[in-house]
């Protein structure tokens, strides 16, 4: 697992712009990394101009210095922008009530009386001669 406050994420990234190419860069600096994850759309399996590098362990520098060092840096023709990699935030699941909570639409409840919709016997959506 990664230490999130030793994420970086690095966006404006060019789509052509490879791992290789991102730890290149940083080696050039002579920073320290253990990885990078350049994110992949998943419908169109392309890049999505983004990446996250986690920096090494053994690196002396705070991300914040290593920001500061790295963004702005040119990498396969493209100024990347750099900052500290927040959390994701958290999905809400579920999204729906419970079955107590539910409430029928108006169709389900004419349907329950016996009924054809909304108002069907005032003239409503349909006739009752259907």
């Amino acid at each position: 697992m990664t230490n999130s406050n030793r994420q970086l994420y690095l966006g404006n990234l060019s789509f052509d712009a490879t791992t290789t190419m991102v730890r290149d860069a940083f080696r050039r600096l002579g920073i320290k990394i253990s990885d990078v994850r350049i994110v992949i759309d998943k419908d169109t399996n392309r890049p999505r101009g983004f990446a996250f590098v986690d920096l090494a362990p053994d690196e002396t520098s705070s991300p914040a210095a290593v920001v500061e060092m790295v963004d702005g840096l040119v990498i396969d023709g493209r100024e990347v922008r750099v900052s500290e990699a927040r959390p994701r935030p958290s999905k809400k699941t579920g999204g729906g009530k419970s079955g107590s909570e539910r409430r029928p639409n108006e169709n389900s409840r004419a349907k329950a009386r016996g009924r054809r919709g909304r108002n069907s016997e005032f003239g409503g959506i349909w006739n009752e001669d259907d």
